[in-house]
């Protein structure tokens, strides 16, 4: 089940005027182990009497998801291969182009096509 959908019976119960002891055992007995913690409960009802009305997160401060773009990766790989020393901590020489540091240099962890010929 979707966040929003327990959201949604949280203020429902809410609403009813219920507790959060009581709307915790009905979602446990409705939804058994899928149901939310009591803290989630807890804080999404803190929300509710503060007046929010929304059910949808926030938006959190910080670099957004996509920045790791194909165009970025492609910029970024080709500034490793320029300069095997650049000093950086992206994710992006990890995950994205699978190169770790060894002593003083960023290299690829599996050789390419053309130094396996060279090899």
């Amino acid at each position: 089940m979707e966040k929003i959908e327990y959201r949604v019976v949280i203020k429902f119960l809410f609403l009813k005027g219920n507790t959060p002891t009581k709307i915790k055992d009905e979602l446990d007995s409705v939804y058994g182990d899928s149901a939310p913690l009591f803290s989630i409960v807890k804080f999404w009802l803190a929300e509710f009497k503060c007046g929010r009305e929304s059910l949808v997160d926030d938006e959190r401060l910080g670099r957004p998801n996509t920045a790791s773009t194909d165009n970025n990766i492609a910029k970024f790989h080709q500034m490793v291969l320029d300069n095997h020393r650049i000093k950086v901590r992206e994710s992006i020489l990890n995950q994205d182009l699978g190169m770790r540091k060894l002593s003083a240099r960023w290299v690829s962890r599996l050789l390419t096509l053309d130094q396996i010929r060279v090899r």
